[in-house]
């Protein structure tokens, strides 16, 4: 696999698989170290979550089939290495989820897909794919199986968040039960559903846009070109505090015509030579006390060196003196 080339999404889009009861037999300790790893990083790749459960089903009698799925992920992997959830300072604040279920999408014993995705701070903190345990008898009754068991996570999670001192006032909103004001159900449109990633193979353009939403970027592009949009993103955030009225909105304006977009034109030199000073302020405090404490660091760290070294020397000279008297 390390000489494999990558592909761009996890799984062929729109495919189907199943036991392949015909097909040929590979090792399943094998096959089963594979899942697990994969099974693993779903903890931080929600990308490959319905992917990745796909392919768990079949860990019993796994065939050639499901060892070329499994492989097809690992080269998906390999080309998106770099790719990480972004979550921004100062998004939102409140909990919000998407669930959707694929109905009857197994063919073997037409059970659906549940899938959910929870999103705080822009950016994705939950998310499931699961095979549903019964066989629902319409699209509807996925649904609310789907609905159901997302409503019991979002219970969970807004207890861990109370918890941990985080207090949502309004009701976390699920996309697509209403008691004691915890939950409120929103029907979503179906080119809108975040969740569709957990439930079915998508095609390239809405599996790449959908994990975009997720908040999954590349860092290294983000790195390379995305710096001065961070530096924006920090300023438009210091800046709130600082301006107002017609200020703020020119500072926002020269924001997204120049700095957000790595522009240099005249508006946005204007912006640097107005607000600069005000803005870099409190910069320049935070970094003269961050050195300050380092210099500090390291003064007493050479101190006590010095001391060490001092204290060999006496005890050696110690011992010089005992050995000549006896």
């Amino acid at each position: 696999m390390s000489e494999s080339k990558p592909v761009n999404c996890p799984i062929v889009p729109g495919s189907k698989i199943n036991r392949d009861v015909n097909g040929a037999a590979v090792d399943d300790t094998y096959f089963k170290k594979i899942v697990g790893c994969l099974m693993y990083l779903t903890a931080t790749r929600p990308d490959i979550m319905f992917s990745v459960s796909l392919i768990s089903r079949y860990m019993s009698k796994p065939t050639e089939l499901h060892l070329q799925a499994a492989k097809r992920i690992l080269r998906y992997l390999k080309g998106t290495t770099s790719y990480g959830i972004f979550y921004k300072k100062g998004g939102e604040t409140d909990l919000l989820a998407f669930t959707d279920s694929d109905y009857a999408g197994d063919e073997e014993d037409s059970k659906s897909t549940s899938g959910y995705v929870f999103f705080l701070s822009s950016g994705a903190v939950s998310w499931m794919s699961k095979k549903q345990p019964i066989v629902t008898l319409s699209t509807t009754e996925a649904e609310f199986v789907a609905a159901a068991t997302s409503a019991c996570q979002a219970v969970w999670m807004r207890r861990i968040l109370k918890n941990i001192s985080h207090v949502q006032e309004g009701s976390t909103v699920i996309i697509y039960l209403v008691k004691d004001g915890e939950i409120e159900l929103v029907h979503c449109v179906t080119q809108e559903q975040d969740a569709d990633l957990m439930t079915k193979a998508l095609k390239l353009e809405a599996f790449q846009k959908l994990r975009k939403k997720m908040g999954m970027l590349d860092f290294t592009e983000r790195n390379e070109q995305g710096l001065e949009d961070i530096v924006a993103e920090e300023l438009q955030l210091r800046s709130s505090q600082m301006l107002e009225g017609d200020d703020m909105q020119r500072l926002l304006k020269t924001i997204n015509e120049g700095a957000n977009f790595g522009h240099s034109n005249e508006s946005c030199y204007t912006y640097r030579l107005q607000y600069e000073p005000q803005m870099y302020h409190s910069f320049v405090e935070d970094s003269v006390k961050c050195l300050g404490k380092a210099v500090v660091g390291w003064l007493k760290l050479k101190a006590a060196l010095r001391w060490g070294i001092f204290i060999r020397k006496k005890a050696a000279e110690r011992r010089a003196q005992v050995t000549e008297l006896n």
